[in-house]
């Protein structure tokens, strides 16, 4: 018995007296860092000029049982203008994102070409007189004063593919725009200042570079699509406006958090 006891003590000493091997010693990890996967941008740039196909209508009334029904077709064209916007998103992985984005568009108004003229008589509401003007006379060329501004809210999907700190993506967005006119003819005492919302789609396509781990900066360009807009001028004109697809050049600042 006092040979077992002196042998314990024995493997005792030995143990402690040996050293600690790293391996031997186990390390619980450390939690992963929480992903951030929310983010807010800005992006601002150069929204092109384009043209609006615009058909014009008005009754005057004669006299009587006659009216005279007024119709115009035509083009009217902008300037390049600018665009300004911000959006917050949220990226589900790598390759997908969504994000709710507002915008606003503005540009100068510069003319209205009036194509065709059409005169319609009634009489008590039937037609019995007609004339049709094909216009391509410098008189039919209207000096158009004043600007257009439009918000946009849009909910854009985004697909993207990760290349280390480049990121190209493409996306497309759906809401609304609304669209403020703010417009005057030189050459006659007629302007309008009216407002109409319609739909709008949209496609966007781009490259972010990563600066940090949460700062991002790139460059996109967009297509917008809007419906019809409908307004009205002080002449009681009844203008319906179709915009050809608008498009913009972009830069834009990212922050993740």
């Amino acid at each position: 018995m006092r040979h077992l006891n002196g042998l314990l003590c024995g493997a005792a000493l030995l143990l402690l007296a040996s050293p600690v091997k790293a391996a031997d010693v186990y390390i619980a990890p450390e939690p992963p860092v929480a992903d951030q996967p929310w983010y807010v941008s800005i992006h601002g740039g150069i929204k092109f000029n384009e043209d609006w196909d615009d058909s014009a209508s008005q009754s005057f009334d004669l006299g009587g049982p006659i009216t005279l029904d007024v119709n115009l077709d035509g083009e009217v064209s902008t300037d390049d203008g600018a665009i300004f916007g911000a959006a917050v998103g949220y990226g589900f992985n790598d390759f997908f994102r969504a994000e709710v984005e507002v915008n606003w568009l503005g540009q100068d108004l510069n003319e209205f070409d009036i194509d065709t003229i059409d005169l319609v008589f009634k009489n008590a509401g039937d037609p019995f007189a007609e004339i049709n003007i094909d216009c391509n006379d410098p008189v039919c060329s209207l000096n158009l004063g004043g600007d257009v501004s439009i918000w946009t809210g849009m909910i854009n999907a985004i697909l993207q593919v990760p290349f280390g700190r480049i990121i190209p993506y493409l996306g497309i967005g759906a809401g609304f725009a609304h669209v403020d006119l703010n417009g005057n003819f030189d050459d006659l005492s007629i302007d309008f200042d009216d407002t109409d919302t319609s739909f709008a789609v949209q496609g966007i396509a781009g490259i972010d570079v990563g600066i940090t781990e949460n700062i991002g900066i790139g460059v996109r360009g967009r297509i917008l699509h809007i419906g019809d807009v409908e307004v009205e001028d002080s002449f009681g004109f009844h203008h319906d406006l179709d915009p050809d697809m608008f498009t913009t050049a972009e830069a834009v600042l990212t922050v993740g958090f």
